[in-house]
């Protein structure tokens, strides 16, 4: 509703009405201030403008301001439409907007419109990590953009492949040096204005090389003693030893993926079980699943590491969701691609 009715003795019939009383919105884009106002027959409009500074009566045209020119369109007209277009939007343009009418009755003004303008804002939390960690990216902004359906993430200047996610917060799971690069993010729609890019480091866990102060001798028959022994010796890394011109080689899980039996269509109350398969030298110690459901925050199934094998002894129809494992050895973790599981009911 309105306020500041100059002189005091208007009645019913003058106001002024917004779309919206707050909005958020991003550094260089534009908005509409939308807005509508009425007032009684009789009268004419000498003058309708915005303001965003006033002193009692006195308030200062918009686009008498400097710096304005160019910057705001007043859309509306004399009759019913009161509407201010903003382009290029600056943050020093957040602030509370006014409309104000003056015709040859009195004055009138709405009430403010609270505008405020952000950045796009990547938050990395580690910047230099080693080969097999986990890395996360969270998109801010300092207020709640209107409408925000999915956020995008780009490498290097160049969208990363089916990475479109409806959290603000994207990870990044065992990374290797070929995830080292730049990276940045915006919200869909506004794709043009994506946020600063931030700079990930990711180094290789064994650098180079160096004497060996760990000495065994074997037979043919002790190789997978020799490799226990091995391991044990250099603690972590990758490394490969020759003997004999065999190579034997340590490394975290590969090819990570997840298998669902019986396969074909699920029905509540059977019994299912799903399996973590993953190349890796040594072996798997363990499995961790996670699971979300429509589109939610990814969470473990179980409170600690289990084995390779989930089983729905009694599936229902709330199991229903996106599944993928990690498996883990002691020199990395890897992640296989999700799978979306459908239980139909009986």
């Amino acid at each position: 509703r309105g306020l500041n009715i100059y002189p005091p003795i208007f009645g019913n019939g003058w106001s002024v009405t917004y779309t919206k009383n707050s909005i958020c919105t991003l550094k260089g884009s534009t908005v509409d201030l939308s807005c509508s106002y009425t007032y009684p027959s009789g009268y004419t409009i000498k003058k309708a403008f915005w303001f965003t500074k006033w002193s009692g009566m006195d308030a200062e045209d918009l686009s008498s301001v400097p710096g304005y020119e160019g910057h705001i369109e007043y859309l509306g007209d004399k009759e019913s439409d009161c509407t201010l277009r903003i382009t290029d939007l600056r943050l020093s343009d957040s602030a509370g907007y006014m409309f104000r009418f003056i015709t040859s009755g009195g004055t009138f003004s709405g009430s403010p419109v609270s505008l405020t303008v952000t950045d796009v804002v990547l938050e990395m939390n580690r910047r230099s990590v080693s080969e097999g960690e986990r890395v996360t990216l969270t998109c801010r902004t300092k207020c709640t953009l209107d409408s925000i359906t999915a956020y995008s993430w780009y490498k290097n200047g160049q969208p990363i492949p089916n990475s479109n996610t409806y959290s603000p917060v994207y990870s990044l799971f065992s990374v290797s040096s070929e995830d080292t690069g730049r990276y940045s993010c915006a919200v869909e729609g506004l794709e043009d204005l994506p946020s600063a890019e931030e700079t990930l480091t990711v180094t290789c866990k064994y650098m180079g090389f160096k004497p060996l102060a760990c000495y065994i001798s074997i037979v043919v028959t002790d190789i997978i003693q020799l490799w226990n022994v091995y391991i044990k010796c250099l603690i972590s890394g990758l490394f490969v030893l020759l003997l004999n011109s065999l190579s034997f080689t340590s490394d975290g899980p590969r090819n990570t993926s997840v298998s669902v039996s019986p396969s074909g269509e699920i029905v509540e109350g059977s019994s299912v079980t799903l399996t973590c398969s993953s190349d890796a030298n040594p072996p798997v110690q363990s499995c961790t699943w996670w699971f979300r459901k429509n589109g939610g925050h990814y969470q473990s199934v179980f409170n600690q590491n289990t084995g390779p094998h989930h089983t729905f002894n009694q599936i229902k129809s709330s199991d229903t969701g996106e599944y993928y494992c990690e498996a883990q050895n002691e020199m990395g973790t890897d992640r296989s691609r999700t799978i979306n599981m459908d239980v139909k009911c009986e």
